[in-house]
């Protein structure tokens, strides 16, 4: 079943279908319909990711989670992984930072050196950090939680949400015509997702354009906008900042 923002975004898309052609010329006197549908992709990525942080935060409570004990919890997390969500690996991690995941147990590796790491054996959550999963090499975004006892952190656990999985699922669900685009830009400008797979953690500002360079700059330092840019093609795209992830959703159209 659709989520409220996929319905929105297919009802938005059928009433643009009304409008005169949809071109880079004509864009901007669409604005009233653009605005909306990237708020509404913000809302069905958002909400999806937030989905999962639930779940986490509900496992965590747990005794299983709180034992520490991979035996004890990782029923629990396998039922979790296997729930529809769009998970590359679901995993405890322990204070050290070695973790097991649903699909091997133990690992043998560690993840004490991610940038989120620290974060969240002070007990703060981990939303939107990409990532190549060390246990899958899938490229991943994160999404953690601390596992609290007695008021320590004695783990987290996490999942490494595929973006190849997640764009492909949100591509689906919205039903963009083929002249249209959409993308996200992690906090560095790193693509978190894209309607192109094989875009996926690029950087735009090193494609070689300089008009998507200087569009690239606006997007980055604005809550929300519109920017033209020329790269495999000309586009018009709007712009909106997440205050959840604190990624920057897009959604344009390709001119002729």
């Amino acid at each position: 079943m659709k989520t409220l923002s996929a319905l929105i975004i297919s009802a938005i898309v059928l009433s643009m279908s009304a409008l005169p052609a949809f071109s880079d010329e004509t864009a901007l006197t669409h604005e009233a319909c653009m605005k909306p549908l990237v708020s509404a992709f913000a809302a069905l990525s958002d909400e999806h990711i937030k989905s999962v942080q639930r779940g986490l935060h509900m496992l965590a409570d747990t005794n299983e989670a709180k034992s520490g004990d991979w035996e004890r919890m990782k029923g629990p997390l396998a039922d979790f992984s296997g729930s529809g969500i769009t998970v590359a690996a679901v995993w405890f991690a322990n204070p050290d930072g070695s973790y097991f995941t649903v699909a091997e147990g133990l690992t043998g590796l560690n993840i004490s050196d991610r940038a989120y790491f620290t974060g969240l054996m002070e007990g703060k959550d981990a939303v939107g950090s990409l990532v190549i999963s060390k246990s899958t090499g899938k490229r991943s975004t994160v999404v953690a939680v601390p596992v609290i006892k007695d008021g320590g952190v004695v783990g987290a656990l996490g999942a490494s949400m595929s973006v190849e999985e997640m764009s492909r699922m949100l591509g689906d669900d919205m039903g963009l015509p083929d002249n249209m685009v959409f993308y996200a830009l992690d906090k560095d400008g790193q693509s978190s997702l894209h309607k192109n797979a094989d875009l996926l953690f690029a950087y735009p500002s090193d494609m070689g354009s300089e008009s998507l360079d200087e569009a690239l700059k606006q997007m980055m330092s604005e809550p929300e906008g519109v920017v033209r840019y020329e790269f495999r093609g000309k586009k018009t795209v709007f712009f909106k900042r997440s205050t959840y992830t604190d990624w920057v959703y897009a959604v344009g159209v390709v001119g002729k």
